[in-house]
This record gives C-alpha cells, sequence and structure tokens, in this order.
C-alpha cells in the first residue's frame, strides 16, 4: 500500500516564463487525497532555480486547506545537467504515490477538478492503466495555427495501436497507474520519451480519454526547435524503427513512420549516411527495388 494517492511529475529547465504559472496551476486543484510534488529542474541557467525555491518557502508558508492535500514537495537541482531524457526518468522514477500526474513546466492546468476527476475514474475502473484528455493550444505571439491540434479526440477508451498511429497523448494530461512498468530505463534509440513511456505503461491495461480542455500547452521556439531538422529526422526514424522492434504488434505503423521521416533524409549529400537511409527506405517500400532510386542509389554508394 503506497502512502500517497497521487504524485505530480514536474520537469523543468530554463522556463523562467513559464513554470511559476505551471506550480500555481498544481495549488488550485480541488481534491479529497493526499499527493506529493516532484519537480526535477535541470541545472537551468536563467532564473528557473530560484523560482522553485521561492515556491518551496511558499508553501512551506501554507497552512490548511490553502494546501488542500499536498503531503510532500521536493525540488530537485541537477548538477550537472541531466538532459531531457535523463530529468524525465529521475523525477518519474522517484515518484511514490499511487497515481503519477505529470505537467512539462511551460504548461499548465485550467480546471481545479482535474485530478480529482481522473483520479476518480481510476478508482473506478481497475483494468485502466492510464487517462489523458484534450487541452487548449497555446502559441506565443498569439499564433494559433494548430488550436485544433487535439480535436480528433473523443471521450472513449483507446487501443495500443491507436495511441501510436496518431499522436494524441500530450503529457501534461495524463493521470497514470504506478504499475510494474516502472521503473523505465531508456535505450539511446529514444529521441522522444513520453511516447515510450505511454506505450511501456499501456502494456499493463487501457487507456482513456476525456475531451475536456483541462490543460492549456504551450507551443513556443524551444518546445518547436526539435521538430524540422535532419537530425531530429535521423532521430525520429530510429526511434520508430526501434519500437516496431520491441512492440511487434505494432511494427507495420513503426515501418510507415519510420519511412516517412527517412523521406527529409534520402537527398541530403551534406550527410555521410545518406546511402545507409535510402537503402532502409528501399527496404521499406519494396516497389522502389527496381526504380530509378534504386538505381541512382547504387551509383550514389560507387560514385
Amino acid at each position: 500500500m503506497r502512502d500517497k494517492k497521487l504524485s505530480i511529475f514536474v520537469v523543468t529547465y530554463n522556463q523562467e516564463q513559464y513554470i511559476q504559472k505551471a506550480l500555481d496551476s498544481i495549488l488550485m486543484q480541488q481534491v479529497d487525497f493526499d499527493y506529493e510534488i516532484i519537480v526535477g529542474e535541470d541545472c537551468s541557467t536563467d532564473s528557473t532555480p530560484a523560482i522553485c525555491d521561492q515556491f518551496v518557502e511558499r508553501v512551506n508558508g501554507l497552512t490548511g486547506e490553502r494546501v488542500n492535500g499536498l503531503a510532500e514537495l521536493k525540488v530537485f537541482h541537477h548538477n550537472p545537467n541531466k538532459g531531457l531524457i535523463g530529468n524525465w526518468g529521475f523525477v518519474l522514477n522517484h515518484c511514490h504515490g499511487e497515481y503519477i500526474a505529470m505537467l512539462e513546466g511551460d504548461d499548465f492546468w485550467t480546471d481545479p477538478h482535474k485530478l480529482q476527476k481522473q483520479v476518480e475514474f481510476l478508482d473506478k475502473h481497475p483494468e485502466t492503466v492510464l487517462t489523458f484528455t484534450s487541452a487548449n493550444v497555446l502559441y506565443e505571439g498569439g499564433d494559433c495555427r494548430d488550436e485544433h491540434l487535439f480535436d480528433h479526440l473523443e471521450n472513449r477508451f483507446y487501443s495500443f495501436r491507436e495511441i501510436y498511429e496518431k499522436w494524441s497523448i500530450l503529457s501534461s494530461t495524463v493521470v497514470f497507474r504506478n504499475c510494474e512498468a516502472l521503473p523505465i530505463s531508456y535505450p539511446k534509440e529514444i529521441y522522444i520519451n513520453d511516447t515510450y513511456t505511454f506505450m511501456r505503461i499501456l502494456q499493463y491495461g487501457s487507456a482513456y480519454c476525456f475531451t475536456d480542455k483541462w490543460t492549456t500547452y504551450r507551443r513556443h521556439a524551444a518546445n518547436l526547435s526539435r521538430v524540422d531538422t535532419p537530425e531530429a529526422s535521423r532521430r525520429w526514424a530510429n526511434q520508430h524503427r526501434y519500437m516496431g522492434q520491441v512492440f511487434p504488434e505494432i511494427k507495420d505503423l513503426a515501418q510507415r513512420n519510420e519511412s516517412t521521416y527517412l523521406e527529409a533524409l534520402i537527398y541530403d549529400r551534406q550527410s555521410k549516411d545518406t546511402w545507409r537511409c535510402r537503402l532502409r527506405y528501399i527496404w521499406l517500400n519494396k516497389s522502389l527495388l527496381f526504380s530509378r532510386f534504386a538505381l541512382s542509389t547504387i551509383k550514389y554508394i560507387f560514385v
């Protein structure tokens, strides 16, 4: 029996503009159970560490109902920097509640009953291992080109394949069981660790989605910079290839996704491994075996 109902997982790095609102959105939660907050501050070079420490001081000065349910608060200041995946794994492995809620340091919760509703659902549905929700999308500068990013979601259970097939789970919306999948280690092939984490957890039960938008997801330069570069495409392709090996039931989807990211690399003449990407792309798309593309690839290798 775990001594706390819920652990709140928070990771942050150089988020002085956002972390205060994220932390405040935790304190506004109204719950009827005990919870802990575990913050991993990853050796930030701005004022994020000071803001986290001030939050600890402020919470320690609060009493009674103003810290409704909060049983423990821990802020870990890493030195040296662990990196995103290292910090994520560290905080996750320090969460000891029956359930775990995640909140990235640049997002925030908007409904004071979010945690209560998701915990109650998990209590009533022991076969369900993870819950997630829709979210509002907030762009810096007021650009809302993806404001409907999560509008495809429905109030229902989602299968393992559905979760992998189309990005649906924003980490700052989830509450999941602290189950046998944890702790999780992250192999070198993993580039974006949230998808891998949730797929591991979903080996132990079902996922349920609420279409309510109880979270705001910020999109800004820092969290978009990893998306559209050759290196990002290479890392994504490697991750999908690995996912297909680890989870055979989604191998076809993994190969499709890998192929999509390889498309961004097969004409990159600046990279020394372009020919490897081309060969892998042809292997995944066997209709190309006797094509001009295959012939040009052979010439590329030997010329």
